[in-house]
């Protein structure tokens, strides 16, 4: 009898070592989980902040393109009879783009 008592209490010491084993891993499987989530998250900012910094160089580059080109008609512009009658502020804008020219 006493042989039954002490396996029934080794039965019942190793379910709730079984238990506590459980929920530790229910636990891990959590944490583990919502770091993988986090990590998916910031994976995907990186590459959208990555995207929008190629789209702002992009946009510079448009930018510079249209200033040579606006520079470049400017510039062409002082020969012509148009020059002579635009206003001061495209004449001050031609001037000192020519300064660099």
């Amino acid at each position: 009898t006493k042989d039954l008592l002490s396996r029934y209490q080794n039965a019942i010491g190793g379910i709730s070592k079984l238990e506590q084993e459980s929920e530790r891993q229910s636990q891990r499987i959590k944490i583990e989980s919502a770091f993988n989530n986090r990590l998916v998250l910031l994976r995907q900012d990186i590459l959208n902040a990555d995207q929008q910094q190629r789209d702002d160089i992009d946009s510079i580059q448009q930018l510079q393109t249209l200033n040579e080109q606006l520079n470049a008609m400017l510039l062409s512009g002082e020969d012509t009879d148009v020059a002579s009658k635009e206003t001061g502020p495209f004449k001050i804008l031609r001037k000192s783009a020519g300064q660099h020219h």
